[in-house]
């Protein structure tokens, strides 16, 4: 289900498992993976396992994903989105990659796995491919902060405006292939509305324009819908000097939001 209004772009999570992508298609799931750990690993095999065409980009190249069984090392202009049987690693910059990839075929399913908060570096790269810069906005996160309830945030990076939101008490570790029940089965509290809302309906009206893009899961590792970012990006090449953004990814009890704001970048003689 997608939600807009004027300034946000919300697209709330359904709780439904990506895995069901797999089966009679026209053509495969094609699933990206950011990194190739542990996390990008594992989705990756699962995501093999369930008929899907993969791709793993990762900058280093003996990182574990290049290790699986059936990899297949190649360049980037070499993914076949429709190739199945086999993984298919590409050494890079997944930002980057990720981007180009999208010029031919948006991926189904993303998987970040990576440090950090991967959407907001592909919108960050966007924009600066397109002459604009994106830079931190505290005073955005400032406000955002003050307005969620106690104990929601885990962690807050002033210089990078950057908020970890979380219903999970610092410390406490969340059950594995947990579903997100509205009683927690660790901490007992029962959650008074999934996170995806509470920081999204925040960030719209703090924010000139804001978006939350769901999480979803492949097996037990979370994942983001590629056309959801794919038009996300979509969304900011209007934006000017001066406005505010949020981005968010979420699920219904954590999220990470980074709090921009753009303009354009000056060059000599314009």
């Amino acid at each position: 289900m997608e939600m807009l209004n004027r300034r946000s772009d919300k697209r709330v999570p359904d709780g439904e498992d990506a895995s069901e992508l797999s089966g009679p298609r026209a053509r495969p799931a094609f699933v990206f993976c950011a990194g190739g750990g542990a996390i990008g690993t594992a989705a990756a095999g699962t995501a093999r396992s369930l008929g899907m065409s993969v791709a793993v980009m990762d900058i280093d190249p003996d990182c574990l994903a290049s290790r699986s069984d059936d990899v297949e090392v190649i360049t980037l202009s070499e993914v076949d989105p429709e190739r199945i049987g086999s993984i298919q690693f590409v050494v890079g910059d997944s930002v980057g990659g990720l981007l180009r990839l999208c010029e031919t075929r948006v991926p189904d399913l993303i998987v970040p796995a990576m440090s950090g908060h991967f959407a907001a570096r592909v919108a960050v790269e966007f924009l600066a491919r397109r002459g604009a810069r994106a830079v931190p906005c505290t005073s955005l996160l400032d406000r955002t902060a003050r307005r969620l309830p106690p104990g929601k945030i885990l962690s807050r990076d002033e210089a990078n405006a950057v908020l970890v939101v979380s219903n999970m008490p610092g410390g406490g570790t969340c059950e594995p292939g947990c579903s997100q029940p509205r009683k927690c089965p660790v901490t007992d509290e029962i959650r008074k509305a999934p996170m995806h809302e509470l920081i999204g309906s925040i960030i719209a009206e703090e924010a000139d324009r804001s978006t939350v893009l769901a999480v979803g899961t492949l097996g037990e590792i979370g994942v983001i819908q590629g056309p959801d970012l794919h038009n996300m990006l979509g969304r900011l090449e209007p934006l000017g000097d001066g406005p505010t953004f949020a981005l968010a990814t979420a699920c219904k009890c954590h999220g990470i939001v980074n709090f921009l704001a753009t303009g354009r970048v000056e060059r000599d003689g314009v």
